[in-house]
């Protein structure tokens, strides 16, 4: 025989074979043919299922179409004792068979094998055939018959996919994305959950910061609580249920167990509902948790000597929970709030000092020391003796004002030795020196005795009318944004209108005297007028758009003076005569514009306002009006 002549090939005969294992069997074929294994594969003709049921002798032989009792999840996993299947195949020899041209396939399992993905992949290259769907299920079926995962059952996803991705294939004639889809499913099992108690009312410690850094001075020293909150609950236990995996496996769920010995014992201050899902502790009224001797109270009152790093940590009971807190320490060497504490109740009560970068958030609030100047004060009412900090908040009464500041509704202070004060009314006993003050309706002095003070009477600066006035300011300026452009491009549209109209109604007539005799006009006739209209109508609508939001310009200026008519109700009162270098500035947003006085020593100027004046030529100004009496008009 020459060296070059190939050597005779053995070819493997089609043939059907009932197995349970086709990829065992193509290693009998090698054995007895003598066939490469890399040029034989398989078809699956038929599944042949046989499951054993709980309760029943003999084994179940279920048909391929009755493989649907497998969907009920009950039945699946209770009533199934075991299932084993077996695969009538052919196997045939790859080089005596047209390939047939498949998408690539990969097939994936979650952990506990209760579900397989299949993910068919972007193919321009795969031709459509009448069989496709059935080589592509089949093809899918080999990949999980060689893992053991039982085929044909819980697969209803499956073969809707492939029939999906069948009809795209026909139509487009390529497959156009991934396709995702279940193979089959099993059921998971859903665990046991053992008894527990839950003290909701300490998960509310917020200790950690917004850069996600642990805050070690809130350590829930106080843990408020609201009406019917839900403060503590006993989780019953509760077996889970069984699963199978998709290789017929049982999957058992583990017994529940139980831990807890005793129910939380209470006051009257908490009541109780119990339901299948357990029993929940509920606040019967607002204030903080205790628990005493392993019973649960609600207390709405605390006296503490003092909230420090040390002794407390930060307290943290929130507005709504009526829990009133007491701090004793009144020694004024020591502070009562410790630096860098923060302290949040219904109500606050500090005897003493509060000191660097603490904070106090409170309904109301009461110091009878000093606030740092590092110190933040929020209330909706407070009383302070020495203020140096930041108060925030609607109404506060300060003893003396040095150098702190000062935001809130209405403001009474005794003596202001230098600060800023923003609010809508402010009454001071004593007005010294170096101070800003901010108001939008009255400032009452009883008794000026300084120089260098700032008196602006701004309604933007103030919160409620501020935010309106800010509000329009901020829409005109986006409209006048919009239509900065508009006056150029309507010229420059009219313009083009204007220089087209004559021959367009040239044109106009010559397609009306065709029309007439029954000739069709020209398409660049049509197609001219066309265009023109088009213009036209782009011409009116921009210039009604233009309009619309000069019209509304118009609006959001009127409407921001009506808001600042209100101006002209504000007034500066001084029961005393007035020393120079004082200011007083009245600030208008539009138009934008400040009216300053100046004030002269021993001026009796007892009322200072502004006022609105018609000019000789008919135009308005704005004046500044003093009376020497003080009687509120």
């Amino acid at each position: 025989m020459p060296e070059n002549q190939n050597a005779q090939q053995n070819f493997l005969a089609e043939m059907e074979v009932e197995t349970t294992n086709p990829y065992g069997e193509i290693l009998n074929l090698v054995k007895s043919f003598g066939v490469d294994s890399k040029f034989i594969d398989f078809d699956i003709i038929e599944i042949k299922t046989e499951c054993k049921v709980v309760g029943e002798s003999q084994p179940r032989q279920i048909a391929e179409d009755k493989l649907s009792v497998f969907d009920n999840d009950k039945f699946y996993v209770d009533r199934v004792e075991s299932i084993k299947q077996s695969y009538v195949v052919k196997f045939y020899d790859i080089r005596r068979v047209k390939p047939t041209p498949l998408p690539n396939v990969s097939v994936n399992a979650n952990k506990n094998l209760t579900k397989i993905l299949a993910t068919v992949s972007q193919n321009a290259d795969t031709v459509y055939f009448k069989e496709f769907d059935k080589k592509l299920i089949n093809f899918i079926y080999k990949k999980l018959i060689k893992v053991g995962i039982l085929v044909g059952i819980r697969n209803k996803t499956m073969l809707e996919e492939v029939a999906k991705i069948s009809s795209v294939l026909r139509v487009k004639e390529f497959i156009d994305k991934d396709y995702t889809f279940a193979v089959t499913v099993g059921v998971n099992v859903v665990p046991s959950t053992d008894d527990a108690l839950i003290y909701h009312y300490k998960t509310k410690i917020r200790n950690v910061d917004e850069n996600d850094k642990i805050d070690y001075a809130n350590r829930g020293y106080l843990l408020g609580v609201v009406e019917n909150e839900l403060i503590i609950e006993y989780v019953k236990l509760r077996d889970g249920t069984s699963g199978r995996d998709v290789r017929g496996n049982f999957l058992p769920a583990q017994k529940a167990k139980a831990t807890i010995t005793k129910m939380p014992e209470h006051t009257e201050n908490i009541y109780v509902k119990e339901d299948n899902e357990g029993i929940k502790f509920f606040a019967k009224k607002p204030g903080y948790v205790k628990e005493e001797k392993g019973v649960f109270d609600i207390k709405d009152e605390l006296d503490v000597n003092e909230i420090t790093f040390k002794t407390t940590g930060s307290v943290d009971t929130g507005l709504d929970t009526n829990v009133t807190l007491n701090v004793k320490e009144k020694d004024l060497t020591k502070d009562a709030i410790g630096t860098g504490m923060t302290v949040e109740a219904n109500e606050v009560n500090v005897e003493g000092n509060v000191a660097a970068n603490a904070v106090v958030k409170a309904n109301k609030v009461t110091i009878g020391g000093q606030t740092h100047a590092k110190a933040l004060i929020e209330a909706k009412e407070a009383k302070i003796a020495v203020h140096i900090g930041s108060f925030e908040g609607e109404n506060v009464e300060i003893d003396r004002l040095e150098g702190g500041k000062v935001k809130a509704k209405k403001a009474v202070i005794k003596s202001v030795i230098g600060g800023e004060i923003i609010a809508e009314s402010v009454i001071i006993d004593t007005l010294v020196s170096n101070s800003n003050i901010i108001i939008a309706d009255t400032l009452e002095i009883k008794k000026l005795k300084g120089v260098n003070n700032k008196i602006l009477v701004d309604f933007s600066m103030i919160k409620n009318t501020g935010e309106q006035i800010n509000e329009r300011m901020a829409k005109i300026k986006t409209i006048r944004e919009q239509i900065v452009k508009m006056p150029r491009t309507l010229e420059s549209k009219r313009c083009v209108i204007e220089e087209n109209r004559g021959p367009i109604n040239v044109i106009k007539a010559k397609i009306e005297e065709l029309k007439s005799t029954n000739n069709t006009p020209p398409a660049t006739f049509m197609k001219k007028l066309k265009e023109y209209q088009q213009l036209v109508h782009e011409y009116n609508a921009l210039l009604k758009e233009f309009r619309e939001k000069k019209a509304a310009i118009a609006e959001l200026r009127g409407e921001i003076t009506n808001i600042q008519e209100g101006i002209f109700n504000s007034k500066v009162i001084n029961h005393s005569n007035w020393r120079e270098f004082n200011e007083i500035k009245f600030r208008l947003v539009d138009p934008a514009r400040d009216i300053t006085y100046s004030t002269r020593e021993n001026e009796i100027a007892r009322t200072i306002t502004i006022a609105k004046v018609e000019t000789e030529d008919g135009d308005i100004d704005y004046v500044i009006k003093k009376k020497n009496n003080s009687k509120k008009a």
